[in-house]
């Protein structure tokens, strides 16, 4: 079966923390289980909201990012845009295009324009809906203006 979205999402947080499906259980409590974390990777089922929020709180994530990668919203339920899709995470990125970023985030932060975290509502990285040829990417998404 090819990987889910919420697959997708999860191993790139498990990678990202350098976790093991073990490290998941102990930081939820043992609220997610072995079993579960297993359907999830190898079969690409979809959990239920509670057990996306328990996920969620054990990586220390916004719930809605999960809620997202799992399919159970959109960001046209949050009523947000899509403004671009990267190309790559910073994951798959070198150690010298990652130092690259820093410095010049820290030179825009130095120079008095947007910080080196943007502020909220502006801009943030989201998980895809679903669609099959999007499955495990990112996405930049704004807030809609208001009408």
């Amino acid at each position: 079966m090819p990987e889910s979205s919420w697959a997708s999402w999860l191993s790139d947080h498990l990678r990202q923390r350098n976790w093991r499906q073990v490290d998941l259980i102990r930081a939820s409590n043992d609220t997610v289980t072995s079993p579960k974390i297993s359907k999830w990777l190898r079969r690409g089922e979809v959990p239920e909201p509670a057990a996306v929020r328990a996920v969620c709180v054990a990586l220390q994530v916004p719930v809605v990012d999960g809620m997202l990668a799992a399919g159970y919203l959109t960001p046209a339920d949050l009523d947000i845009e899509v403004l671009e899709r990267p190309a790559a995470g910073a994951h798959t990125l070198g150690n010298r295009e990652l130092l690259a970023e820093l410095a010049r985030r820290l030179e825009r932060n130095s120079t008095g324009a947007a910080g080196v975290i943007d502020p909220p509502n502006e801009v943030r990285h989201l998980p895809p809906p679903l669609p099959a040829a999007t499955q495990g990417e990112q996405w930049a998404a704004r807030r809609k203006p208001s009408k």
